[in-house]
């Protein structure tokens, strides 16, 4: 049987869409549903490997920019390009995920504390008021609810933070 824990994930402890030859880059979009559905599963009693939490979190310090965001995936960073709104409080709440898990402690307890989230919460804080998003090329449009829904999971995670400086409305 395959080991479900592993499916879709790459060497680097991040995941990505597609298989073998046809595999694309790893994103950030795909590694915080892989996060927080095995975190699901690990609250479920389903026994998840921390190394699994221990190897994302080395990816996301790995790809870390120096001003505290991260990207959407790995082409992104080989283009120099911006990080997206969405993808800061993605990695943000996919970090937080994994080091409580590897430390054993709640989410919050290590929001209080960790550099990465707070240096991850002040770029968010610049980002904000988002603009509006237009639809791309190829059709797609989502008015910023990606960005909401990961800026949600960034915060729900670190109870307590505050965007105070942003006057997030």
């Amino acid at each position: 049987t395959q080991d479900v824990q592993k499916v879709g994930e790459y060497e680097c402890g991040a995941w990505g869409y597609g298989k073998g030859a046809a595999r694309g880059p790893w994103d950030h979009s795909n590694t915080q549903i892989a996060v927080q559905a095995l975190r699901a599963a690990a609250n479920a009693d389903v026994k998840v490997k921390t190394e699994l939490f221990a190897r994302t979190l080395a990816h996301y310090r790995a790809v870390r920019r120096t001003d505290g965001s991260w990207s959407y995936s790995e082409n992104m960073d080989k283009m120099g390009r911006r990080p997206t709104p969405a993808m800061t409080p993605a990695a943000a709440a996919s970090w937080l995920l994994c080091r409580s898990t590897v430390a054993g402690k709640t989410a919050p307890e290590i929001a209080k504390s960790d550099a990465e989230y707070k240096d991850a919460v002040a770029f968010i804080e610049k980002s904000f008021p988002l603009p509006p998003r237009e639809e791309d090329a190829q059709g797609h449009g989502h008015g910023g609810l990606y960005d909401l829904y990961s800026l949600e999971r960034a915060m729900m995670l670190g109870v307590g933070t505050e965007l105070g400086a942003a006057g997030v409305e």
